[in-house]
């Protein structure tokens, strides 16, 4: 990558982190691209080279968002070992974009933004298996639930602050996964009574 190629890549990043940031105290369509130039540090000239709007930078971010998550799957073979390999993606994203995905996910997000960043796990994970979507129907809504479900509950955790790492969220959606939601019931059920 040359040096201009680097400080390309390096001014978008900032601008987007910054743009984020102000997500987290002020809703998406409140947002000029005057507050992000200020925060961020550059003019006008300088935002509208790269953007051409406040929806462009939100669709950079997002686009960004989903080229990296298709990069982790290509990284990580769901064959071998799917539930670890597909905790450790979601590890992954939390660990380089969770700020985005809670902010695009969160309610002053956008509200197409979890079903894009479904799909493109969801074909990722068709690909990965080497199945056609509509090819199974059972399988088909068996990942619609999974995706559904720990999508779900990654936005909870991220939206509500719960004070446990992103590795044990994984364990714990895995674990409800394998064993069933019914199995933790019981299980929290039973050590209520006792």
């Amino acid at each position: 990558m040359s040096k201009q190629s680097q400080k390309t890549a390096q001014t978008k990043k900032n601008i987007a982190e910054t743009f984020i940031f102000l997500c987290k105290t002020t809703d998406i369509k409140n947002i000029t691209v005057k507050q992000v130039i200020e925060k961020a540090g550059y003019n006008r000239a300088i935002f509208y080279r790269y953007f051409e709007d406040i929806n462009s930078l939100l669709n950079y971010i997002e686009d960004d968002l989903i080229e990296s998550t298709k990069i982790l799957f290509v990284n990580n073979s769901l064959f071998t070992n799917f539930n670890k390999n597909l905790s450790n993606i979601f590890i992954e994203i939390e660990k380089e974009y969770g700020d985005y995905v809670s902010i695009l996910s969160g309610e002053n997000g956008d509200p197409h933004f979890i079903s894009k960043f479904k799909n493109v796990i969801k074909s990722n994970i068709y690909t990965s298996l080497n199945k056609r979507q509509f090819e199974d129907s059972k399988f088909d809504i068996s990942i619609e639930i999974m995706l559904s479900s720990i999508i779900s509950a990654y936005s909870y955790w991220k939206s509500e602050n719960i004070n446990i790492s992103a590795e044990l969220l994984f364990s714990y959606i895995n674990n409800l996964l394998n064993n069933g939601i019914f199995n933790d019931f019981k299980t929290n059920d039973t050590a209520i009574k006792n």
